[in-house]
């Protein structure tokens, strides 16, 4: 006789079961959203990955870094740092290398200056540097130094 006063306890246990449950789904979605995404420095490291792999085989200097200069190093390794949407003057991203007193530089030359900042704030462009050491064509060790920028402030 008494069956339906029985369902009607367990329909609140399971109206609270499925309160909690959908709380925890809707909470768990909001922190994972809500945190902005800052792939800066991926692109950074892989830009800085494309110049050594450009002048680097085997360890040793690739026979395109003799003929590579400011005009053509970008061409050379197969960049290209054009805004293709047109709202940017100064480029996005910039680029250079040291190996054995050569200097080579490509990209917005105002962005070389983020190198070495202090990362407290995020409004600032990301720099990754690496350094290696390298055969030259000599057979002798050289430092190779690779440093890559990206801006995209208003992206992230």
């Amino acid at each position: 006789m008494n069956k339906k006063a029985g369902e009607r306890i367990l329909i609140v246990y399971w109206v609270a079961i499925f309160m909690i449950i959908s709380i925890g789904i809707v909470s768990s979605v909001i922190i994972f959203y809500s945190v902005p995404f800052d792939i800066r420095g991926v692109e950074s490291g892989i830009l800085v990955d494309k110049v050594i792999n450009c002048f680097v085989e085997d360890g040793k200097i690739s026979s395109d870094f003799e003929s590579v200069s400011e005009n053509n190093f970008l061409e050379t390794c197969g960049l290209n740092f054009e805004d293709k949407t047109g709202k940017y003057e100064d480029g996005q991203f910039y680029a250079d290398f040291e190996i054995a007193g050569k200097k080579v530089l490509g990209g917005n030359f105002n962005l070389e200056a983020y190198c070495g900042a202090e990362r407290s704030k995020k409004n600032i462009p990301y720099c990754t540097e690496k350094k290696l050491f390298i055969l030259d064509k000599s057979g002798n060790f050289v430092l190779l130094s690779v440093r890559g920028v990206v801006r995209k402030l208003e992206q992230n």
